[in-house]
This record gives C-alpha cells, structure tokens and sequence, in this order.
C-alpha cells in the first residue's frame, strides 16, 4: 500500500503563500490608491479649464467686477496647486507600487521555489512506489514460475 506523501515544509509553504497573497493586496490597495489620486487631478483639471472658460467669458462682460476676479485667479492658483500636489502624490505612489511588484515577484519566486521542491519530492516518492510494486510483482512471478517449475518436474 502507497505510503501517503507528507511535505515537511509544507508550513513552510502556508507561510509564503500567505506572505505571496498579503503582496498581492498591497499591490491592489497601491493600484486603487492611484487611481483614486489620478481621478482626484481630473475632477481638479476639469474644474480648471471650466473656472478657465469661465473667465474668459466674464471678460467679455461690461459689468466685470474686480473682486470677482481676484477670487477667481486666486481659486485657479488653488487648483493649480492642488493638481500638483496629486501629481507628486501619484509619482510617490506609483514608487511605492513598482516596489511593492518587486516584493511581489520576490514572494511568488519563493513560493515556486518550494512547490517545485515539493513536487519533485513527490514524483521521487511515487517512482520510489512504482519500483517496489515492480519488484513485488517480479517476486510473485518468479514464485509463481518456480512453483510451475516444481509441479511440472514433480
């Protein structure tokens, strides 16, 4: 009867798996991370070219008013600097994201490094069974033969 296959590094394997899947939720949680940022410069690029246009268009009114202006100029510079400040927020995130994919790779290069080790083990195992069957099955044929041999000279 085949002896059942036991990988002593199995928790081995558990434990960088489970380090293999924690990288993988902080590559998701940087992606979604910068995504959130990179909408946030569209909402604030959009609010621009509209406060944009729309001074442009009060410039052509009559009855321009100067503090009206002001307000505005200053409220584009604010978004200006806002979009800037998510810009640098999205390079020093996306930074973090390449080394987070660095560990990433490291942890599934891990990971296959021990499933390959396991699976050779295994295969070693199942040939190691293969030969005993083989020679058991040797063993009863020539017992086999022997006893044909015995009758038939008997």
């Amino acid at each position: 009867m085949a002896k059942r296959f036991t990988f002593r590094l199995e928790t081995v394997l558990r434990l960088r798996r489970m380090a293999e899947d924690e990288c993988r939720r902080q590559v998701a949680e940087r992606l979604r991370e910068i995504a959130r940022v990179e909408s946030d410069v569209r909402q604030l690029d959009e609010q621009f070219h509209w406060e944009v246009d729309r001074s442009r268009v009060d410039q052509q009114s009559p009855e321009m008013d100067v503090m009206t202006v002001r307000r505005r100029r200053s409220y584009m510079g604010y978004l200006q600097r806002s979009i800037g400040g998510c810009e640098a927020q999205s390079d020093a995130l996306r930074k973090k994201l390449e080394e987070d994919q660095k560990a990433l790779a490291h942890a599934s290069k891990e990971v296959k490094v021990l499933e390959k080790l396991r699976d050779r083990q295994l295969d070693r195992q199942r040939e190691s069974e293969r030969r005993a069957e083989r020679a058991e099955e040797d063993e009863v044929g020539q017992q086999v033969f022997l006893r044909r041999q015995m009758v038939r000279t008997g």
